[in-house]
């Protein structure tokens, strides 16, 4: 369902994306909001500092009492590296992006060769 210009301006914004160059936005903003470029390269994700993977599953764990040493981040891009850093175990898919690849603890199939399924499977 297509909004108009003039309804969308009255929706809030959770997450802006943006396809195109990130150094005057990140000069600008720097800090005060989060900026990913995902989609290898191909797109940059605007959100509020607020607004994170790594900061929903804070706020979950910490009213239900769980550890975040007892989640497992599954990701495949840049804006999953928080996430993945904080969590008791990171596991990379098989297209993700080096720099995840890299913090992980391992890395499974593709996500359209069900990686997922598979790590949940073996556990």
């Amino acid at each position: 369902m297509m909004k108009t210009l003039d309804e969308l301006k009255g929706l809030e914004a959770t997450k802006i994306i943006v396809h195109g160059k990130i150094d005057s936005l990140a000069s600008k903003f720097s800090g005060r909001i989060h900026m990913w470029v995902t989609d290898h390269g191909n797109l940059i994700q605007i959100a509020s500092k607020k607004a994170s993977k790594a900061e929903a599953v804070t706020t979950i764990c910490e009213k239900s009492g769980i550890s975040l040493q007892h989640v497992i981040a599954f990701g495949d891009d840049a804006n999953d590296i928080e996430l993945s850093k904080i969590c008791g175990w990171s596991v990379a898919m098989g297209n993700a992006i080096q720099a995840l690849k890299d913090i992980s603890n391992e890395i499974t199939d593709t996500n359209d060769n069900d990686g997922v399924a598979i790590i949940l499977e073996r556990l």
